[in-house]
């Protein structure tokens, strides 16, 4: 089976998820994180559910009561995470004559969507998925990657992303400036720019772009 990775922004957009366990908890906080309004419907809650409601409370609604079939058309995405294959199917119904995104947890032919192992740096996000083959493989990956990705990754990313800013509002020339942004995202380039002290890093990329430009277009050319 084919899958089309995507990342969605869930800023603001509801979603539902059906349980109540810790499996469902780190669904919503994954959830939660992500800027998305969570109801969560399970009769018995794990404790830890009561902090994060406390800590969310416009955005993390617990209903107290079993996973039934219902309309789940206000909902952009859900997830079932319960202990009943039974309701985890019921929400896959649900989901999909509602024509909504759906994750069913360890039961791929029933998803539409599928979670994936993931990692952070800043504004940088990598995921990995096995297409429901092996999750375990998914998160070893994840984690060979994680190490190979400083923390540094992200505010390095930050200030490409501010001087590609720049690059559009002064550099007219589209292919100049896949050029200078390529050469910016070389390893070889981020690490001589992580390791330099002198000044900004966004004033180190500024610097690294005039360098290139000298070197690789004429006068007229240059920003």
């Amino acid at each position: 089976m084919g899958y089309l990775p995507v990342f969605l922004n869930l800023t603001g957009r509801d979603v539902l998820v059906a349980g109540g366990g810790a499996v469902a908890l780190r669904k919503a906080e994954s959830l939660l994180e992500a800027g998305a309004r969570v109801t969560v419907v399970s009769p018995v809650f794990d404790p830890a559910f009561d902090t994060l409601a406390a800590a969310h409370p416009d955005r993390l609604r617990p209903v107290r009561e079993p996973y039934t079939p219902r309309d789940l058309s206000p909902f952009f995405l859900a997830i079932a995470a319960t202990d009943d294959p039974a309701a985890n199917a019921a929400v896959a119904a649900d989901a999909e004559r509602a024509r909504v995104w759906v994750n069913v947890v360890d039961v791929p032919e029933l998803c539409t969507v599928l979670a994936a192992a993931t990692f952070r740096r800043g504004p940088v996000q990598v995921a990995v998925c096995t297409g429901g083959e092996c999750p375990a493989l998914g998160r070893t990956l994840r984690d060979e990657l994680a190490a190979a990705c400083p923390e540094t990754l992200g505010d390095y990313a930050a200030a490409l992303g501010v001087e590609r800013a720049r690059l559009k509002r002064e550099c007219p020339d589209p292919a100049l400036r896949a050029r200078v942004l390529d050469h910016l995202a070389r390893r070889e380039t981020r690490d001589r720019l992580l390791c330099g002290t002198a000044g900004p890093l966004e004033s180190r990329l500024r610097e690294e772009t005039g360098r290139f430009l000298g070197e690789d277009t004429p006068p007229a050319a240059r920003p």
